[in-house]
């Protein structure tokens, strides 16, 4: 499924910290790598200007030429590079539309000061904006530790489907990132059935916050119906592992937040026509996720 993938880079080393974990995937399934970097300077400089044109373009193209080496060299797989011009966001998801890339995998924390804030400007708007999947890899806080995802492969993943729908071309992405070794772990959070009952003598109705238990037993059969077709899905792609989790809770968004927690995900993988995940990342489920956890999260925005 993914033949090429874009790692956009701010040139430093939070940045950089997605590169182990693009280099593991890209090794296993193929794909060709490109790392690119936009020309956005300091806000004082002006664009126009030859002689900074050609010292930003110097620097940016020996960083690219260095990391791309130290890439190829490590992992071996094919890698190029590019630079590109602001505004950042739509270069690159442009670019990628443009280079026919299947992936765009990013780390979601960057230099500050200057630079644009990774989580809140760039990996935020890259989502919104992008036409296919990206991939958030949660940097180390501290410089000199490795990334929480930086694995080989991604051991356990929770995948939040909504519906029926949703399974194949969803799966579909999380068995690319996560391979047949992984634990995928699918989850319907059911919202709790509050019970109606009738006043006594009226037609009218007054409001229980007491849970119907038949109403919402339907809700969990009916979704362990459509997430069964999902371990099916799985086991037809070759995946070893995969559990269905339906649990009845007064908040879904908090219980998805919760499961990875417990779970100790290494990956969440969900669709962006899901609860909050095509909106701003800030408050939705998609931002309590990667702000809650050590989890990458990828996010789906189309049928492969």
């Amino acid at each position: 499924m993914f033949r090429k993938i874009l790692v956009p880079l701010d040139e430093s080393a939070f940045s950089e910290q997605a590169l182990p974990v693009v280099g593991a995937l890209a090794r296993r399934v193929g794909a060709e790598v490109e790392l690119v970097v936009v020309d956005d300077p300091y806000p004082n400089v002006l664009k126009e200007d030859p002689y900074w044109q050609t010292v930003y373009q110097e620097r940016d193209l020996t960083y690219l030429d260095r990391v791309a080496r130290q890439f190829g060299d490590r992992f071996g797989i094919p890698v190029r590079f590019s630079r590109l011009e602001a505004p950042v966001v739509q270069s690159i998801c442009y670019h990628a539309d443009a280079t026919g890339a299947d992936l765009i995998a990013l780390s979601t924390h960057g230099r500050t000061g200057f630079s644009r804030a990774w989580l809140g400007s760039v990996a935020d708007g890259v989502i919104r904006h992008s036409q296919g999947p990206v991939l958030l890899i949660r940097a180390a806080e501290r410089r000199g530790e490795e990334p929480a995802d930086a694995h080989d492969r991604f051991a356990r993943v929770v995948v939040p489907l909504e519906n029926a729908a949703e399974v194949a071309p969803t799966l579909a992405h999380a068995f690319a990132v996560a391979g047949p070794a992984a634990k995928y772990l699918l989850l319907h959070a059911v919202p709790s059935v509050p019970a109606i009952p009738p006043v006594a003598g009226t037609p009218f109705t007054v409001f229980s916050f007491t849970p119907d238990v038949e109403a919402t037993a339907r809700l969990i059969e009916g979704a362990k119906r459509f997430l069964d077709t999902g371990v099916a899905t799985l086991s037809a792609m070759g995946a070893k592992q995969a559990e269905v989790f339906v649990p009845a809770a007064e908040y879904p968004a908090r219980a998805i937040v919760d499961f990875v927690r417990k779970k100790n995900a290494d990956l969440v993988v969900m669709n962006s026509h899901g609860r909050g995940v095509s909106r701003l990342l800030l408050g939705s489920v998609g931002d309590k996720v990667l702000r809650g956890t050590k989890s990458a999260v990828l996010v789906c925005h189309k049928a492969p």
